[in-house]
């Protein structure tokens, strides 16, 4: 109220971490797949390349990452800040999206990182969807969140990860901090290794039937290993993933394809 008192409160306020600021979409883009409808040249473009299909998670985008200092001649000289992302904004600190950081102190992901980039010289970007409590009716029961990784980008190189180098990734961040954390998982794999040519999406009736997935319940079994997904079931002891992503083996393309009967 006190203007001689403003430029103090303003020198305060700046000193203090900002909450959150845009997506960092100059290290990572955002998560948003074309709809199968929009991709009809990839079937002459793509036909011959390899891809990998997984289970379209009902839930919500996720990324975390270190965004890097550089000096002034644009070379990264150390990790820098390490930030949550939801699907628009990065966030700094606990207050701006608690649920996942809750969720990243849970499965160590910030010390995964530090431990990755350690070993290798590598920063990583993970991505994924967060499933859970309070996130779209939480459609698998469970008791507290998830997250299920479909994209690690290399932050050192620019590039994206390839499918059989994303398997690894995975593995290699949980054996670095082996019994500290819970895991990281990634999606549910429907088809991995097969010509988009060999899916015959072209065909409605295909595209349908791949994006058909059911799952029971739990989504775990008693080892905590995800349950394989089913084709074709619905109903009282099956209930429906959103759809598919389809995607190229080395990242060449991606599209979703969602199930007519879920929506």
């Amino acid at each position: 109220k006190h203007s001689l008192t403003r430029p103090i409160i303003r020198a305060i306020t700046a000193l203090l971490p900002k909450e959150n600021k845009s997506f960092p979409t100059w290290l990572i883009p955002k998560s948003d797949e074309t709809n199968l409808q929009d991709c009809s040249f990839f079937w002459k473009k793509y036909a011959n390349v390899e891809t990998h299909v997984t289970a379209k998670m009902e839930g919500e985008s996720a990324t975390y990452l270190f965004q890097p200092k550089r000096n002034i001649f644009g070379r990264k000289i150390e990790m820098g800040t390490y930030t949550v992302c939801s699907r628009n904004n990065a966030y700094f600190v606990k207050r701006g999206m608690p649920h996942l950081f809750d969720l990243s102190e849970r499965l160590g992901i910030k010390e995964k990182l530090l431990a990755y980039f350690k070993k290798y010289g590598i920063s990583l970007a993970i991505q994924g969807e967060v499933c859970g409590p309070k996130i779209h009716k939480n459609i698998y029961d469970f008791p507290c969140h998830w997250l299920f990784v479909y994209k690690i980008r290399d932050l050192t190189h620019a590039r994206d990860l390839s499918y059989t180098e994303l398997q690894k990734a995975i593995a290699e961040l949980n054996n670095l901090e082996a019994g500290k954390f819970d895991l990281l998982r990634m999606v549910p794999v429907v088809e991995a290794y097969r010509d988009l040519k060999d899916l015959d999406l072209e065909d409605y009736e295909n595209a349908e039937r791949l994006c058909h997935l059911g799952f029971q319940k739990p989504f775990f079994d008693k080892g905590n290993q995800v349950l394989e997904a089913i084709s074709g079931k619905k109903g009282k002891d099956y209930f429906l993933h959103e759809g598919v992503v389809v995607r190229g083996t080395n990242n060449e393309f991606s599209f979703k394809i969602k199930d007519a009967v879920y929506a």
